[in-house]
């Protein structure tokens, strides 16, 4: 039986997970975190609607209903030439027949990015986010500012939508406890 290792625990990596062991293949997901996390449900964490156990998904239940084996590590190298992946705490390996490498799309650290937090972000920052909020919110005023991402080369491709909920949720929870007229947003 051929084995397939897969290094990325996103939605893409459980998905080839879960398709290849139907088609009765071998499969190992390695992920650096023990959760799927729901990205398109951060939107609601920040404002207390949601927390973080209620939108990340136990990858180890997903594994043992689908049956593929579930590694915990973090991926630091890479190396075509010998076919190779080296984990943190596993180590050098080459044991697969084929690797998949589905990490998604990070965003790149931009200059200035670390005085800014994102909905769009790891799913920690969805939680730091939470924080300064309740804050900001605690101290009874305030201006908020929301951005919107986009390609300079096609101003076509702007990517608002989650910032654009994430500010509706954020102007509905001001307006239920009571403080929107005191906020700019």
């Amino acid at each position: 039986m051929s084995r397939v290792t897969i290094l990325g625990g996103g939605i893409g990596g459980v998905e080839a997970a879960i398709a290849l062991r139907q088609k009765k293949l071998d499969v190992e997901l390695v992920s650096d975190r023990d959760y799927l996390f729901v990205y398109p449900l951060a939107i609601w964490i920040p404002t207390g609607e949601k927390s973080l156990e209620q939108v990340r998904i136990s990858l180890a239940e997903i594994a043992e209903r689908h049956g593929f084996t579930l590694t915990i590590d973090k991926v630091s190298g890479l190396s075509a030439a010998d076919r190779s992946f080296t984990l943190e705490k596993g180590g050098r390996r080459s044991d697969f027949d084929y690797l998949i490498v589905a990490f998604g799309a990070g965003k790149m650290p931009h200059k200035g990015k670390e005085h800014v937090l994102s909905i769009c972000g790891p799913p920690l920052e969805s939680l730091e986010l939470k924080k300064r909020l309740d804050d900001l919110i605690a101290r009874g005023h305030g201006s908020i500012a929301v951005g919107f991402g986009g390609n300079p080369k096609d101003s076509s491709a702007v990517r608002g939508g989650p910032g654009f909920e994430f500010l509706l949720n954020l102007d509905h929870r001001l307006r239920k406890l009571g403080p929107r007229n005191r906020f700019t947003l």
